[in-house]
């Protein structure tokens, strides 16, 4: 079933009071979505181009599919359209990340137990908007720049959706297969799209999955042994401190904030520099705290 339809003045208002900080659990239900007859928790946003353009995924955790939304706004006369469609997939989707807007990492397991990762490539489409983000050529251990997502009307001039189209194309690559992310619980994409960042579950480890290698086997960063809080972790979330550069951060997600991690990465070449855990008082000593200290590509909606 596709959705299409326009979104009025209190609608746009309902989901403005729904702006979620950018660091969400992984294991986040979400509020309610637009009504779709899937019997699933409302969709993760990511909003781009303040008020032209949120993306969204929602998922069951068992069903073989997602619901991939768009809002989008006509720039001349700033009427909302939502279009939603499904994706059906080859395995139950447990979790999406975006790199951007156009591309999303999807995370599930097959019937045997093995964790696999596809990259879906949302294509551009005349008329409608499309995101776009710089890949990084260096390898890992070699700093990069860090990139901007930009966000345009494909061909230049936006075309309302009724009567054009009713969903994107999107393009898939298999990233990975393989009992070693089976356990996987919070999913972070390197802003530069040169590695997964992965927690895994039983015992509780930080791995590194290089990309776009298919195939490659993924790195130990640390685990609960060197680091216990990883036990309580929830939450893994790039972000960029206006001070020390790119910061993974973990939290509890539980709203306490009393126990984080931080991996910082400060010549941003994907190897940490330094690996902690912070309570509350430690998080603020480190310059941590307000939102002012920290930007982030994107914000989370939900």
């Amino acid at each position: 079933m596709t959705i299409k339809c326009k979104i009025g003045a209190a609608a746009r208002a309902s989901v403005a009071l729904c702006l979620a900080v950018s660091v969400m659990s992984c294991d986040d239900q979400h509020a309610p979505s637009p009504a779709t007859g899937d019997g699933m928790p409302g969709p993760t946003f990511v909003h781009f181009a303040p008020g032209r353009l949120r993306v969204g995924v929602g998922h069951t955790g068992l069903d073989r599919w997602l619901r991939l939304y768009r809002f989008e706004e006509d720039p001349v006369t700033h009427q909302e359209y939502l279009i939603s469609w499904r994706e059906g997939t080859s395995f139950p989707v447990r979790l999406v990340r975006h790199r951007h807007g156009d591309e999303l990492f999807v995370f599930g397991t097959s019937a045997a137990g093995q964790a696999i990762i596809e990259r879906w490539d949302i294509e551009a489409m005349d008329g409608a908007y499309s995101t776009a983000r710089p890949t990084a050529s260096t390898p890992i251990g070699v700093p990069a720049p860090q990139g901007l997502t930009t966000t345009f009307v494909a061909g230049g001039q936006y075309i309302p959706p009724p009567g054009h189209r009713e969903r994107l194309e999107v393009k898939r690559e298999s990233i990975y297969v393989g009992a070693a992310l089976a356990h996987l619980h919070c999913l972070a994409v390197d802003p530069e799209g040169r590695f997964l960042l992965a927690l895994l579950r039983h015992p509780s480890t930080l791995v590194r999955l290089p990309l776009p290698v298919a195939g490659a086997a993924p790195t130990v960063i640390c685990d609960a042994n060197s680091f216990p809080a990883l036990d309580d972790m929830n939450s893994l979330e790039p972000m960029d401190h206006a001070e020390l550069g790119r910061v993974y951060v973990l939290i509890t997600a539980d709203g306490d904030y009393d126990s984080m991690m931080t991996l910082l990465d400060a010549q941003n070449d994907g190897e940490f520099e330094l690996i902690e855990e912070l309570d509350a008082a430690e998080w603020a000593a480190r310059g941590y705290n307000g939102n002012d200290v920290w930007t982030h590509d994107f914000v989370l909606w939900r």
